[in-house]
């Protein structure tokens, strides 16, 4: 399994944008260096499909109990 994709193929891939991305990172819904992080030598930001996979299902839940 890819663990890990560019911020436009994860954008592409799940239907999400960028501006969506930059929001939940700008709000601390996600996390830098958890959710979207930065390599070295690499011009776009990375995106942890686990992490993010993880935090959906935390949402998911909430909406359960709510």
């Amino acid at each position: 399994m890819i663990r890990y994709l560019p911020l436009s193929k994860y954008c592409n891939d799940f239907g999400d944008t960028v501006n969506a991305v930059n929001l939940r990172l700008k709000r601390g819904i996600w996390a830098q260096g958890v959710h979207v992080f930065k390599v070295s030598g690499i011009k776009e930001r990375q995106v942890d499909i686990v992490a993010v996979d993880e935090w959906k299902g935390k949402e998911k839940q909430k909406c359960r109990v709510a």
